[in-house]
């Protein structure tokens, strides 16, 4: 048994693989075990792995059929024997001190640790990127605090989601069962696990320091994904979210309340992967009718969402939630005058807003 396990899911990164090794051999910290899974990799991957394992007899090598990220990450949490857990891309690479700055936060009761990231191209320019709310701890006693966490906080990406950026407790992975979706059913694994993992802690620290760097490559998985349309995976991803939320009964408020949950997952889809931020009612109306395939799941959700107005406040401005609502009636009744009437409505009510607010200003 070690402190830190990393496990590093590995597929096609040949002209990368050796960078990454190399920089978790060269840590500080030295309790650790490294599980390198060659995911059918059809290149030297393989043969890299093995040679390192000679070498270092820190290094575990699983050599598997390809199963995808989501699967390589799993057959690494099963052999996986150290109190925390640390994921590593294999096109990445680490800071020297990242296990020390991470082991040092986390062991102070935290169940949790996020930290930040360097950007860098294939030019080898880099960004750091420190999340906007770095620095900051995260208590836990009520289900609402979870609730409020994860609709203002995580979805909005201000203390990231992706696993690499994090450090976890392996007790809580194995005493709930988490491990990853099949990423060829849901888009964004990582959001899904951390939805799981985050609602069976006590506390979240998010730290400061850049200690992860992240290749931004032309023919990543991501890169390519994002060119095309995943509403349909990301309203799999919630249905899993939910499936996870209700073994439990004391997650029952966040089950009774997954509707705003399940808004903002696909918010994010539609902003960030259509490249907009808003979208007109015949948009929405044909995206979530013609793209979804378990409708009854989402008209469930939209429908629900029209009572959720607090927690949608959370995010978004009142004159915004009230014309969502108004989105929402239309892509599910397709009443395209009741929606025009009440967008008048909305459009005289807020320009008379507007106009009290100029003259008092005056």
């Amino acid at each position: 048994m070690c402190e830190i396990s990393i496990i590093v899911p590995i597929y096609k990164v040949e002209r990368y693989l050796k960078r990454c090794v190399d920089s978790i051999l060269n840590q500080t910290f030295t309790d650790f075990e490294l599980i390198l899974v060659d995911d059918g990799s059809p290149d030297n991957c393989g043969r890299i792995c093995d040679e390192y394992a000679e070498k270092d007899n820190r290094i575990y090598v699983i050599h598997k059929e390809n199963g995808g990220l989501s699967d390589a990450r799993n057959a690494g949490l099963d052999y996986a024997t150290g109190q925390y857990i640390i994921f590593v891309d294999s096109d990445d690479f680490v800071e020297p001190d990242l296990l020390e700055k991470a082991y040092n936060t986390i062991i102070k009761g935290y169940d949790i640790v996020s930290f930040g990231l360097n950007i860098i191209d294939e030019d080898e320019n880099v960004s750091a990127l420190t999340h906007s709310d770095a620095g900051k701890e995260f208590k836990f006693e009520k289900q609402d605090d979870y609730l409020a966490f994860i609709l203002r906080i995580f979805m909005n990406w201000r203390v990231g989601w992706e696993a690499w950026s994090r450090i976890y407790r392996r007790d809580i992975i194995e005493k709930y069962g988490l491990r990853f979706e099949d990423n060829s059913r849901i888009f964004a694994e990582d959001m899904y696990f951390n939805l799981c993992y985050i609602v069976h802690t006590k506390t979240m620290y998010a730290m400061k320091d850049c200690l992860y760097n992240y290749l931004r490559r032309n023919d990543s998985i991501m890169g390519n994904d994002i060119k095309k349309s995943n509403l349909n995976r990301f309203n799999e991803l919630a249905k899993a979210v939910l499936v996870h939320y209700k073994r439990y009964p004391d997650l029952d408020y966040l089950c009774e309340h997954f509707s705003a949950i399940y808004y903002m997952i696909m918010y994010h889809e539609m902003k960030v992967y259509y490249k907009k931020e808003t979208f007109d009612c015949n948009e929405y109306r044909d995206l979530f009718n013609k793209e979804i395939v378990d409708k009854d799941f989402m008209r469930m959700n939209l429908k629900s969402l029209k009572k959720e107005n607090n927690l949608m406040y959370l995010n978004f401005p009142k004159g915004m939630v009230l014309r969502i609502n108004n989105i929402i009636n239309y892509v599910l009744d397709g009443n395209l005058f009741k929606y025009k009437i009440k967008n008048g409505i909305l459009n005289v009510v807020t320009a008379v807003k507007d106009k009290t607010v100029r003259k008092l200003s005056r």
